[in-house]
């Protein structure tokens, strides 16, 4: 049984397909990254399974943000390389 993610977390992992400018990635590295040091947890840590999961979808969601394509900043360009992408992953 899996467990679903929330809406604003799946549609950022659906993201991570499409790719992201340079500086959003660096954004999102940065929040994340916050959030896996920060000390104070949305599941608390001494919740036995629950409280490593936040941590875990965190990390992941850091390695796919950087494991996705960067697109460039020009706008006409970067749409032009999403609808490229989007049908490569339909495929």
């Amino acid at each position: 049984m899996t467990m679903p993610l929330p809406a604003p977390v799946r549609r950022l992992f659906d993201q991570c397909e499409i790719g992201f400018t340079l500086g959003r990635k660096l954004k999102l590295t940065g929040l994340l990254m916050f959030y896996l040091v920060f000390p104070i947890d949305l599941i608390p840590e001494f919740i036995p399974v629950l409280g490593l999961m936040d941590d875990f979808v965190a990390l992941m969601l850091l390695i796919r943000v950087w494991c996705s394509p960067i697109l460039p900043h020009d706008p006409a360009a970067q749409a032009a390389t999403q609808d490229v992408i989007r049908d490569e992953v339909k495929r």
